[in-house]
């Protein structure tokens, strides 16, 4: 599971670049990951 989500980030994130977005994408995906990091770190 926890190796499945960065995957799941970049082909995210390789779909919205695709768009000339990727500095949004960047902005949601990075906070997202402070998140499941913070989370990992508390368990």
């Amino acid at each position: 599971m926890l190796l499945g989500i960065p995957v799941v980030t970049v082909e995210l994130a390789s779909l919205v670049s695709r768009r000339s977005g990727a500095r949004r994408a960047l902005m949601i995906v990075m906070p997202l990951i402070r998140r499941l990091t913070r989370h990992r770190k508390l368990r």
